[in-house]
């Protein structure tokens, strides 16, 4: 097996990656709203992701003792509302730990993770998030610091995983750091950065359109691309990137945050627990983080050491042949190939963020 070969092997797994959402964040759960209202009554909202095929939809409903539909669709679909009225239970007054959210698959659930996003009477708001394959979601009115931190650890760890826009600059970044104390330093400053706004935008300090961070995040990911093809191709590092990587990682990871931040904000937070619920997501997020690097460098050594292997010495072999059969970085060197169908998919993102921005 050839060095051209092995390569190859890492394009197409990439590009299987890239291919199962053609925008940023089209891993995104199925959203539930459920708002009390006085006198019993309760609204349902939902969104489900278009990568649902037609005839697909989930059935969703709220379930309570003595709880029947007013009004609604009662069909399937990708977006929806009812109404339901309730009585509460005569013996604890209190409707909220009978309340409970069904989903029902005609077709089994196609890997998709739900968030539900309840707000009380009292303005309230808490937020449950189940992975896939849990269909039944109870809306308990107790929120314990174990179910606290489970739900918010989740969601961080499921939205940096499944933003490929996001996780693409990070590889890039990856790339340009190449390994040892710089990586860790300028993934160190695209955490602080990241961090910083999204406390900032979650606690309302500042406040940037979302559609607007979106295009931005893709254009610092076409950004990168270029700086890579640039050198892959000429051999120059003389751009920022290469000289201040830091410096532009943290500004870059400003950006990020507020990606970060909308994500959280659709979850919403309880409001007598707004800063650990916000402490956990981020941390969530950072694992995630750590997950998708850790994993790149383990492919790309154990890609090395393939390679390695089925190029062990031979008759007339010598030492400096062995030493430039490997390369000096843990980070697998993408391909100009690689990077040129990544760049498009980059400025795909950007151009339709421009597109939604000035044209609605």
């Amino acid at each position: 097996m050839s060095h051209r070969m092995l390569v190859r092997i890492f394009v197409f797994l990439c590009l299987w990656v890239l291919s199962n959402g053609s925008y940023s964040h089209e891993g995104r759960p199925v959203f539930i709203e459920v708002l009390e209202k006085d006198n019993g009554r309760y609204s349902l909202r939902w969104k489900t992701p278009p990568v649902v095929e037609t005839g697909s939809e989930p059935e969703i409903h709220l379930l309570a003792e003595h709880c029947k539909l007013e009004s609604g669709r009662t069909s399937p679909a990708l977006t929806g509302k009812k109404s339901y009225r309730c009585s509460k239970d005569n013996t604890t007054g209190d409707l909220q730990v009978k309340l409970e959210i069904v989903l029902d698959y005609p077709k089994g659930n196609p890997s998709l993770s739900t968030l539900v996003k309840f707000e009380t009477v009292h303005g309230d708001i808490r937020s449950f998030f189940q992975v896939p394959g849990k269909e039944r979601i109870l809306l308990s009115a107790e929120v314990t610091a174990l179910s606290l931190a489970k739900r918010y650890l989740t969601a961080g760890i499921t939205h940096i995983l499944s933003g490929y826009d996001h996780l693409l600059f990070v590889l890039c970044l990856m790339q340009i750091a190449r390994t040892g104390r710089r990586l860790l330093i300028v993934v160190s400053a695209f955490t602080l950065a990241h961090s910083l706004t999204l406390l900032a935008s979650t606690l309302a300090w500042t406040r940037i359109r979302i559609d607007v961070v979106e295009t931005l995040i893709a254009l610092s990911v076409v950004m990168l691309l270029a700086e890579l093809l640039r050198e892959k191709l000429t051999g120059q590092r003389s751009g920022l990137v290469w000289r201040y990587p830091t410096s532009v990682a943290a500004i870059f990871g400003l950006l990020h945050g507020f990606g970060f931040a909308s994500a959280l904000g659709e979850m919403g937070l309880p409001t007598d627990l707004k800063v650990p619920a916000l402490a956990y997501f981020n941390i969530g997020v950072e694992l995630g983080q750590i997950l998708f690097i850790a994993a790149t460098i383990l492919l790309a050594t154990l890609i090395q050491k393939i390679y390695r292997w089925f190029s062990r010495p031979r008759d007339g072999f010598n030492t400096q042949d062995q030493r430039a059969l490997v390369t000096s970085t843990a980070v697998l060197e993408l391909p100009v190939s690689l990077l040129y169908l990544t760049g498009l998919v980059a400025a795909y993102w950007f151009i339709r963020g421009l597109a939604d921005i000035f044209l609605g």
